[in-house]
């Protein structure tokens, strides 16, 4: 038994040996080949490496991978920089060790400098990665589609959507998905439909933040009660949702469309008039 057990910590050591030979050589090989490249390209240290969206990743490959880039990559000349929610990869390590474990303290091991960036302006980001010529007038006029509010600048529509996003506190990435599926729905749907935008951006918010509430809504099946366990209708709801939001909608209105309107609505009042003794 005595020998078993000793060959088993000869192996045990031997791998350990090997492991740390391959880490070692791992490490002199990159730091070779971080001098080649700056040498032959006339540049300064250090490397960069961005590492994006960890905190998206499965909780136990996301922790592998910091634990990875603080053993093996404390190479000279590197410096690597990620780029995640801090919150959410708090999740993530807490999911592997524990909820009472300080994920805080514990990633304070692995950086050396913390930024935080600013939230984007949510109307200038959608613009950015959101196309807004199918909320164009032109694209949804070729498919016979009328929406509310009225507007043929898709820009102007996509900061409408903004808005609804912004006062459901979305999260960036969050907002382009929904917006897209604004954008998604507009293009499927037949021609000489009507739809409010401003609803269906709402209801898109509703279904990602609370699916059951979304069901209830679209059902008519609609219960909620607010502060006072007081039961409210759907009205109520969406004017206590938005109460705090202080965002102007746009309108853009073509007063060429609406001069028969008023030509008929004067000529109406005229004849009227002429009646009148």
């Amino acid at each position: 038994m005595s020998l078993i057990a000793s060959d088993m910590v000869k192996h045990l050591i031997n791998e350990h040996d090997a492991k740390s030979n391959a880490i070692k050589g791992l490490k002199e090989n990159i730091e070779q080949w971080i001098e080649t490249v700056i040498a032959h390209k006339k540049l300064q240290f250090p490397a960069f490496i961005f590492i994006d969206e960890l905190d998206r990743c499965r909780p136990s490959y996301a922790v592998e991978m910091l634990e990875t880039i603080k053993h093996i990559f404390d190479v000279k000349g590197i410096v690597f920089v990620v780029a995640t929610d801090t919150e959410q990869l708090q999740n993530a390590v807490k999911a592997i060790y524990g909820e009472g474990f300080d994920a805080r303290l514990y990633l304070g091991r692995f950086f050396n400098s913390r930024f935080s960036l600013k939230a984007p302006d949510l109307k200038s980001f959608l613009e950015v990665h959101v196309d807004h010529t199918k909320l164009s007038g032109d694209f949804l006029e070729e498919r016979g589609i009328k929406i509310l509010p009225p507007n043929s600048d898709g820009k102007v529509t996509l900061r409408n959507i903004a808005v609804i996003l912004d006062a459901f506190e979305m999260p960036p990435r969050t907002a382009i998905q929904i917006a897209d599926r604004v954008i998604a729905t507009l293009s499927n749907m037949p021609k000489d439909s009507k739809i409010d935008i401003l609803m269906l951006t709402t209801l898109l918010c509703i279904n990602e933040q609370d699916d059951e509430l979304f069901r209830n809504i679209i059902s008519g099946d609609f219960k909620y009660k607010d502060g006072t366990v007081k039961d409210i209708d759907l009205r109520k709801f969406f004017e206590n949702r938005f109460k705090d939001n202080n965002e102007t909608l746009e309108i853009t209105i073509n007063i060429e469309d609406y001069i028969s309107i008023f030509e008929s609505d004067y000529e109406r009042v005229k004849r009227k008039n002429l009646k009148t003794p």
